[in-house]
């Protein structure tokens, strides 16, 4: 019997597995696929690279959560490119770059929606950052009453230090002081918090709208090679076993049993590093199977992503992240926002003959492609990918699409084995306490990854690490 077994080797999966494997555990991931990195994964095809979601590494400057969390598995980063603006935004015929340095992005944003209450809002937005980062990992976990109380210690001293800012609305406090915010500029705003909270200002506290809004104030890069790679490099000498989807998991007398298609593992601990509310491993105790239903039922994840890859030549395209605001929803899509992705012009596994692959992600509703049966299945899936490809172009005048091909839902399903993409949204309905922690009522038995706390991206699964390394130390 080994002491950890992990399953997924996502971020999440990944970095846990590193820790415990850096104190010394006998550590074991399980992935079905055949390389590392789930959502935040790099596959190949015809010979050129493509990240299969996650494309932003942010976070990984001194002090910064994904710099701790490297450094505390005695991994070195992988090679990264920084870039600086950290995302270009199109909206309206506008181009925004989104600078590193607060001062020169409030002139940037002025020279497009000239405001007063730009150089207070976003260097209130810069600040708060800051003063979060500087306090370090925090200890969350609730199915203990020792557990609660340490928590509720951890977190006073946000509770206190931020105060009715927490779960204060954030387009509320937006309108204390712009007054009536310009439509073009309340999409810009709520799109790119979209892209870190899952949600937009209106549903969200205003910390966490500022630290969706701030994450470009701080180094962010170009991962060389694909994102797969800083999995990689987190995973270090960690043993993986490749090709092994689990099944099934059973609670044994003294652990847990975990039985994939060709081979079965018995553990001490046993951490799920696939989110727990995907139906896709059958939990043979009727309490755990009641307990992961109870908790896919609360939060009803219905968010997904729509997926684009392909290749391109021409296009001005500058950047290695872009969102493009449309000015209304394509079809099978629930947002108006387009985050695409080029390869860097000097990564050889995403820029060859002249051409650069692409990744290119929408949120779409996981229950709509659920329920489509071929062929209208094919017909929607089609029908959105060339919609998103014309809206491409428009943005982009000049860029020639080659290659293109598309995933839904179902697709991440498949690879990765979950319908749903980016975690529970951090609105103030799911504000702590309510948000998952990592520990369950079941002895040895955890979770990691965007979908319990602290969130989703580089940075959330990387706290949410940090504190399961914590839970599972107690």
């Amino acid at each position: 019997m080994g002491e950890t077994v992990i399953i997924g080797s996502g971020i999440g999966g990944a970095g846990i597995a590193a820790l415990r494997h850096q104190k010394g555990e006998a550590t074991l991931v399980l992935e079905k696929e055949a390389y590392p990195g789930g959502c935040a994964g790099t596959f190949t095809r015809k010979g050129l690279a493509y990240n299969a979601g996650a494309t932003t590494l942010a976070g990984f400057g001194r002090g910064l959560p994904v710099a701790e969390l490297f450094n505390r598995a005695g991994r070195a980063l992988p090679d990264i490119v920084p870039t600086d603006p950290g995302i270009i935004v199109k909206i309206g015929g506008k181009t925004i770059r989104r600078f590193r340095d607060v001062e020169r992005f409030i002139d940037e944003i002025n020279t497009h929606w000239p405001h007063p209450a730009h150089r207070p809002f976003w260097r209130t937005v810069h600040a708060i950052c800051d003063r979060f980062y500087a306090m370090g990992p925090v200890y969350y976990a609730k199915n203990r009453p020792a557990d609660w109380l340490k928590t509720l210690a951890s977190l006073l001293p946000i509770a206190l230090r931020f105060n009715t800012l927490l779960l204060r609305n954030g387009l509320a406090y937006l309108e204390a002081l712009y007054g009536e915010l310009p439509g073009e500029y309340r999409a810009f705003l709520d799109s790119q918090v979209l892209i870190a909270a899952q949600a937009r200002c209106h549903e969200v506290g205003v910390v966490v709208m500022a630290l969706s809004l701030g994450y470009t104030f701080f180094e962010n890069g170009y991962v060389t090679g694909g994102m797969g790679q800083a999995v990689e490099m987190l995973l270090g000498t960690t043993p993986v076993r490749y090709g092994a989807g689990a099944r099934s998991i059973k609670r044994e007398w003294n652990g847990w049993r975990v039985a994939t298609e060709k081979e079965t593992f018995t553990c001490e601990k046993l951490v799920l590093g696939t989110s727990l509310f995907e139906k896709t491993i059958r939990f043979e105790d009727a309490d755990v199977a009641a307990f992961a239903a109870a908790q896919a039922a609360r939060y009803n994840l219905t968010q997904g992503a729509f997926m684009v890859y392909g290749t391109f030549v021409g296009g001005g395209v500058e950047n290695t992240h872009y969102q493009v605001i449309l000015p209304k929803q394509l079809p099978g899509c629930i947002s108006d926002s387009l985050f695409f992705s080029p390869g860097h012009t000097d990564d050889p596994a995403m820029a060859a003959g002249g051409r650069r692959t692409f990744t290119l992600s929408v949120h779409t509703d996981v229950a709509y492609w659920k329920r489509l049966e071929k062929p209208a299945y094919r017909e929607a899936k089609l029908a959105t990918g060339e919609a998103i490809l014309v809206a491409l172009k428009a943005a982009f005048p000049g860029l020639v699409l080659h290659d293109a091909f598309y995933g839904t839902p179902k697709s991440f399903a498949r690879y990765t084995g979950r319908w749903s993409v980016g975690g529970i949204p951090l609105t103030r309905a799911n504000f702590t306490p309510r948000f998952p922690a990592p520990d369950t009522p079941f002895a040895g038995l955890y979770r990691t990854g965007d979908t319990v706390f602290a969130g989703q991206g580089w940075i959330g699964v990387s706290l949410g690490v940090m504190n399961l390394d914590n839970v599972m130390g107690r």
